[in-house]
């Protein structure tokens, strides 16, 4: 038997996409969480369109 096929609109958040949620949460900007996590701002800007 097969395993379901992912439907890549629902695949489950990565550990960094997760850690963006935590600080968007607590309200830093972009430029601040990749500063935080040492990310290109373009990188946080990517991870949050994907998490929305």
């Amino acid at each position: 038997m097969t395993p379901p096929a992912i439907d890549p609109l629902h695949e489950p958040l990565t550990d960094k996409e997760k850690h963006v949620i935590v600080l968007i949460a607590q309200g830093m900007s972009n430029k601040q969480i990749a500063a935080t996590i040492f990310l290109a701002e373009s990188t946080v800007k990517n991870y949050v369109s994907r998490i929305m």
